[in-house]
C-alpha cells in the first residue's frame, strides 16, 4: 500500500509529495526485504525521476533489475534517466525553432552525451525485449537515435545533405500504431507529427514508408475538429 499510494501522486503537487513518497517506499522495502519483484526500487526510481534526480533513478532501477531482470519498466526508466536531460533542452526550444533538425543540433553532442545516448538506447532495447507492445519504448528509442544521428550528421555531412537513418522513423511508425490501438490519441498525434516531418526531409522515405500518406491524412483530420470528441472521451 505504501508503494501504490506513492505512485498515484498528482503530478501537479509539490516536490515534497514525491519526497514523502520516497520515505514511504523505503519503509515498504524495509518491511519486505526478500521481495523478488524489484517493484519497490523501481518505484523509488519513478519518484526520483519526477524530482529530476537522474543519478538516483539509475541507481535504484539498477537495483530493481538486479533483483528482477524481467522488470521491463525499470529498463525504460533507466533509459529515461540517461536521456531526458538532453531531451528537455530539445522541448524547451520547440516554440523558438520550428525546424526539427535545427533543434536537434542545439542539443548535447559531446563525448559524455554520446555515451549517455548509447546507454539510453541499450536500456530501451532491453525494455522492448521484455515489453514488446509498449509504445513508449519505441517512441523514446526513436528520439534518442535521432539525437545520435544529428551528432554524426554535423560531423560527417554538410547542411545541404541531412542524414536521418531509417531506424528511428520505423520506430515512430510502430509507436504511433500502438498508441492508436490503445486510444492514446494525443501521443499518437505527437508521434505522427514527428514521423511526417522526418519523412518530408528525405523524400525517398515516402516510397519506403507507403503508409506516409495515410499518416498525413490522419494528421489533417486531427488538425480539424474531427477527433475532438473522441479524444476527450479517450483521455
Amino acid at each position: 500500500s505504501y508503494i501504490c499510494n506513492s505512485l498515484y501522486i498528482n503530478p501537479l503537487k509539490s516536490r515534497r509529495a514525491y519526497q514523502d513518497a520516497i520515505e514511504y517506499i523505503q519503509k515498504a522495502i524495509e518491511m519486505f526485504p526478500k521481495d523478488d519483484t524489484g517493484f519497490g526500487y523501481y518505484s523509488l526510481g519513478f519518484c526520483y525521476l519526477q524530482l529530476k534526480d537522474y543519478q538516483s533513478v539509475i541507481y535504484n532501477c539498477t537495483k530493481a533489475i538486479n533483483i528482477n531482470p524481467k522488470l521491463g519498466l525499470a529498463y525504460f526508466l533507466r533509459g529515461q534517466a540517461y536521456f531526458l536531460p538532453y531531451y528537455n533542452r530539445f522541448i524547451h526550444d520547440e516554440d523558438k525553432i520550428s525546424n526539427i533538425l535545427e533543434r536537434l543540433d542545439k542539443c548535447g553532442g559531446d563525448v559524455v552525451s554520446i555515451n549517455h545516448y548509447n546507454r539510453a538506447i541499450s536500456n530501451y532495447n532491453q525494455a522492448i525485449e521484455v515489453i514488446p507492445n509498449n509504445p513508449e519504448n519505441f517512441y523514446w528509442r526513436a528520439v534518442c537515435k535521432l539525437f545520435m544521428a544529428t551528432k554524426f550528421r554535423s560531423q560527417f555531412f554538410d547542411d545541404e545533405d541531412p542524414y536521418i537513418p531509417i531506424e528511428p522513423i520505423d520506430d515512430l511508425c510502430k509507436a504511433a500504431e500502438i498508441y492508436f490501438k490503445e486510444s492514446k490519441l494525443s501521443k499518437c498525434k505527437e508521434t505522427l507529427k514527428m514521423y511526417s516531418e522526418l519523412i518530408e526531409i528525405h523524400q525517398v522515405y515516402k516510397i519506403i514508408f507507403p503508409d506516409y500518406e495515410d499518416a498525413k491524412q490522419l494528421l489533417n483530420l486531427w488538425n480539424s475538429d474531427y477527433f475532438d470528441g473522441i479524444e476527450d472521451c479517450a483521455e
